[in-house]
């Protein structure tokens, strides 16, 4: 598991797909310095913060993580 994990963070680095994190302040998983790290380590990465929260983003912030989605999806 740990080697099939390091294979899939190294091809993520490499990649030039366009990649959009959405996180919410605090965060559950994904807390700031995770955000920092991909902010620092992923190309053509777009962050976007909804606003506050923990674990359920998609309940506490549909609408925000829609217009976050469609946004990047345009500007494609």
């Amino acid at each position: 598991m740990a080697a099939a994990v390091s294979n899939y963070n190294a091809k993520l680095q490499r990649s030039e797909l366009p990649k959009l994190l959405l996180h919410a302040t605090p965060g559950a998983v994904i807390t700031a310095p995770l955000v920092d790290w991909c902010g620092k380590n992923l190309k053509r990465l777009k962050v976007v913060n909804v606003g506050e929260g923990i674990h359920f983003l998609q309940e506490d912030h549909p609408h925000e993580i829609g217009s976050a989605i469609a946004d990047w999806y345009r500007a494609l």
